[in-house]
């Protein structure tokens, strides 16, 4: 165990830039944003970002592959080229979120394309001492610390962070001569920090949820809940556990070369499942709102034996109209 001093941070964030890309909160204006680090840009590790990591494993859009029709044959490039890199500053329940990500893109039908960028990927995780509004991350049997997921841990204890190493990714940063060894009255000073901030955060009873959703489905609940539901989408942007995406084939003109390119969607679009005869069996605010719901807290439950769901409250302090996801756990209870 070790610890480096806080005015080195921006030391080791130049050290390791010079094998790494660096992906790290940034401020921007009034709002903090993950994105990769520039020659001007100044980490900002005071809150968590407004968008979540998982643009950097599932981007907005990507080239999956490029094809080329040479005669009767089709050439497929493969798109799986990524460069190593780092995710400085990710807090727990954004590590948490990786890891459901992870057995939704593994298992039997394997993502290639976020596999390599998962792998290539170090993180370095930031315990939470001053939860932000709308955090309800303990919910979930996590907080504001973690003890895997992230391949090292760093927690603020005043003029230094503690940094806890849990893979030989995260041993190898802490080689570095910025660190200094850690006391035993500094791992103390943590584990209180974590207890208070543990104390700051809502915490839902989210027992038997997934049993009681089962006999909701066509409860009048659904049709007061999605009223104030503008269809923005923003709280599945911004989740970082939502993965719907569409694909298209864009090709040249009197060729049959092209490229096809996977692209962020959500269920909260009445034409994410329009058919092509122009039915839509989720028509209706009602229904979109309910599924999204559904797929947070019955489907993936029932799948994976986890909630979809990390309780990181960006969906709850950026909803345009008001809608807190905590309220509609309640009322389901």
């Amino acid at each position: 165990m070790k610890k480096i001093p806080k005015s080195r941070i921006k030391n080791l964030v130049r050290e390791l830039e010079k094998n790494y890309d660096i992906i790290a909160p940034v401020r921007t204006g009034e709002r903090v944003f993950f994105k990769e680090l520039g020659p001007d840009d100044e980490v900002y590790l005071k809150s968590n970002p407004t968008n979540s990591p998982k643009e950097f494993f599932l981007p907005y859009s990507e080239v999956l592959f490029e094809f080329k029709k040479t005669n009767d044959e089709f050439e497929l490039k493969p798109n799986l080229e990524s460069r190593e890199r780092i995710l400085f500053g990710i807090r727990p329940c954004d590590v948490h979120s990786l890891l459901l990500l992870d057995l939704i893109s593994g298992g039997e039908f394997e993502d290639p394309y976020y596999k390599e960028k998962r792998e290539k990927t170090t993180l370095v995780s930031f315990s939470c001492l001053e939860p932000m509004d709308g955090c309800f991350c303990t919910s979930f049997g996590t907080g504001p610390s973690l003890k895997d997921g992230a391949d090292l841990l760093l927690t603020d204890i005043g003029d230094y962070y503690l940094a806890e190493p849990f893979t030989r990714k995260g041993e190898k940063i802490i080689k570095s001569k910025l660190f200094e060894n850690a006391t035993k009255r500094d791992k103390k000073i943590k584990d209180e920090r974590i207890k208070k901030a543990e104390e700051k955060i809502q915490k839902l009873d989210l027992e038997k949820i997934p049993e009681k959703l089962a006999s909701l489905f066509d409860d009048k609940l659904w049709d007061e809940l999605s009223k104030r539901c503008i269809s923005c989408a923003i709280c599945t942007y911004l989740c970082p556990t939502c993965y719907c995406f569409d694909v298209i084939d864009e090709g040249k003109m009197f060729t049959v070369d092209g490229k096809r390119i996977r692209c962020w969607d959500t269920c909260m679009f009445p034409s994410f499942t329009r058919l092509a005869g122009g039915e839509n069996p989720r028509a209706t605010k009602k229904e979109r709102l309910r599924q999204r719901i559904y797929h947070k807290f019955k489907y993936i439950p029932d799948r994976y034996e986890k909630f979809g769901c990390v309780g990181c409250g960006r969906c709850v302090r950026y909803c345009p109209a008001g809608i807190d996801i905590m309220e509609i756990i309640s009322q389901i209870k």
